[in-house]
């Protein structure tokens, strides 16, 4: 009987731990299973944000070379304009002595015509004279002091005549003059409004070049302005997420761990905590935590003594990052990491290494993005160091 107790004991043992196995194998597969479909995830999100940090890559490339092609282009378009302006200021001389000259023209034009016009009738009083000529006016002479008074009237009417011809020609040659000089001036302005016109067309292509160059960084622009408004969707998600946490795991209500220890080895910052133009975009952003540049692979340091919050990957800016709650509310984010050393839910202290340097998420470098947030919301970070 009590064999039979006994075999039973052991058989009932054994079928529990036949169920149990069975049960284990049953389930391991499907686990299996969702750790994979996990990790695709993330490594799909990692390849994602290495395209869009290649492109960030190529577009700096290309903005960088497209702005100095513009700025080529635009000195040329000031030396362009600055020739336009000379050739303006020539044609405007030029114009103004012409609009003289005709005038000079017109008078000695009129002047000449006046004179020509008193010859004429000169010529018609001697020819109404008939042959009437000056000899046989000093011939007609009643005495010699007639005779003499006679030829000196006849030299001073010959005189006169001889001075009207002489000014009759003296303003047909000033016309003449005038007019050649004219002539010339036209001619230097049709050739400088030529090189105006042709300056003024190589201005214009020039100006349309660079205005494609800006048009084309628009686009690109416009383009990265989307994928950054994604990255920001997904790191406000993040931060709800460590807020909410933050609340649920918190036991005191004021922080006591002293002033931060430096997360790095590096102290050089590569972006401040605060407003910032975006190189690309140049947009004005809020930069929520300080950028410090190190080596990819330097440790990285916990500010504090707390708790482990988020030890993972951000499908937006964040990359692999590492949060820990140091309680009252306050918590410490590290992200872009290559390597978490950590764990959700493990206790830290102060200096132990966490994370390594990397340039995950939206980085275009090496670099450790350090953030300090109160209750999900980031804060100055600097608030916090001695």
């Amino acid at each position: 009987m009590l064999r039979n107790k006994k075999f039973i004991k052991a058989m009932s043992i054994i079928a529990l731990v036949t169920f149990l196995t069975v049960s284990i194998l049953s389930v391991l597969p499907a686990f299996q299973a969702s750790a994979e479909t996990a990790q695709q995830k993330i490594d799909n999100s990692i390849k994602k944000q290495q395209e869009i940090k290649d492109q960030i890559n190529d577009a700096n490339t290309k903005k960088s070379a497209s702005l100095t092609e513009k700025q080529a282009i635009d000195k040329e378009v000031n030396a362009l304009q600055s020739n336009i302006n000379v050739l303006n200021a020539d044609i405007a001389d030029t114009n103004a002595r012409i609009a003289v000259k005709e005038a000079e023209l017109a008078e000695a034009q009129a002047e000449c015509d006046k004179q020509y016009e008193a010859f004429c009738d000169r010529a018609r009083l001697l020819l109404q004279k008939g042959s009437l000529s000056y000899l046989e006016i000093m011939l007609e002479a009643e005495s010699f002091a007639d005779f003499l008074s006679r030829m000196s009237l006849v030299n001073e009417i010959a005189e006169y005549d001889n001075n009207r011809l002489n000014e009759l020609k003296e303003y047909a040659h000033q016309v003449e003059f005038l007019k050649a000089d004219l002539e010339k001036e036209r001619d230097d302005l049709k050739v400088l409004k030529s090189q105006a016109d042709s300056e003024m067309s190589v201005l214009k292509s020039k100006q349309a070049q660079s205005q494609q160059i800006i048009d084309n960084l628009t686009k690109d622009i416009e383009a990265f302005k989307k994928a950054l408004a994604a990255q920001e969707a997904a790191e406000a998600a993040a931060r709800e997420e460590i807020r909410r946490l933050t609340q649920a795991s918190s036991q005191t209500t004021v922080y006591s761990g002293g002033a931060f220890a430096w997360p790095s080895v590096s102290s050089y910052i590569t972006s401040p905590y605060g407003t910032r133009t975006h190189p690309i975009t140049g947009t004005v952003k809020t930069h929520t935590g300080l950028d410090i540049g190190a080596a990819s692979g330097t440790n990285i340091y916990a500010a504090a003594d707390g708790t482990v919050l988020v030890s993972g990957w951000n499908n937006g800016g964040y990359g692999y990052y590492v949060v820990i709650n140091h309680g009252g509310g306050l918590t410490t984010l590290y992200a872009h990491c290559s390597s978490l050393l950590v764990s959700s839910g493990q206790k830290v202290t102060k200096g132990q290494v966490i994370a390594k340097v990397g340039s995950t998420g939206m980085s275009t470098g090496p670099h450790l993005h350090f953030e300090v947030l109160k209750n999900g919301s980031h804060t100055n970070p600097w608030a916090y160091f001695n």
